[in-house]
């Protein structure tokens, strides 16, 4: 194949099926054999790109605008827009935060059940309001959605969303034989406590809500 811009070259393989990791060696004619290079066909209906994430909000935005409020809490650390939605108009409020790990449930659970509330149970939103972050982690959730093989914890600068909150930060942890105080670790906590813009984004959201319960998705 031709480098592009003498310097890049593309390859695509339309053989794999989903679900599937496959392995592959690059070799051009001045180079050494290099790998293998992991590679993971995720099924779109699964692992959803932020692409979705936000077209599926927005049609959920055009379908239900008056059920519906739809707002920007904050940004990830690559300056994407991390979407809140709220539903209901009932004296108890819901958080639903998902994705604070890249590789654990949210907006393909959380979006859906929103919907389905609406249109199924909507007498339900009379007595709470719920208020969700689908997606918090988006930088690390668009990489695993569009095909790294690997399970990702952290957001882009290698935190720990779960440890950046304040509540303990303090004390360093050392759950599956890693040290949340070293740079590095998967389970790094920050620098300092809400470091990570994304946390930031959760934090400003429930301090200005105050909801009765939080339910984070972590599966």
């Amino acid at each position: 194949i031709e480098p592009i811009n003498n310097r890049k070259f593309v390859y695509q393989d339309l053989t794999p099926n989903l679900a599937k990791t496959y392995s592959y060696w690059v070799q051009t004619k001045n180079s050494e054999l290099i790998g293998p290079f992991p590679v993971k066909v995720r099924d779109p209906e699964v692992w959803w790109t932020y692409e979705k994430i936000m077209g599926r909000l927005s049609d959920l935005k055009n379908n239900y605008s008056k059920q519906i409020e739809l707002s920007i809490c904050g940004q990830t650390t690559r300056g994407l827009d991390i979407p809140c939605v709220r539903v209901g108009k009932g004296p108890c409020m819901i958080g639903l935060v998902g994705a604070i790990h890249a590789g654990e449930s949210g907006p393909e659970l959380i979006i859906p059940v929103l919907e389905r509330l609406i249109k199924e149970n909507s007498s339900l939103l009379n007595k709470v309001q719920i208020v969700a972050l689908p997606s918090v982690n988006i930088d690390s959730r668009e990489a695993e959605a569009k095909g790294a093989p690997w399970y990702i914890r952290t957001n882009a600068n290698g935190v720990d969303l779960n440890r950046n909150f304040p509540a303990h930060w303090d004390t360093i942890e050392y759950g599956y034989g890693l040290d949340s105080s070293e740079f590095g670790s998967v389970t790094y906590r920050g620098h300092a406590p809400a470091s990570a813009s994304e946390t930031k984004a959760v934090m400003s959201i429930l301090e200005k809500e105050s909801p009765k319960v939080v339910f984070g998705f972590h599966a």
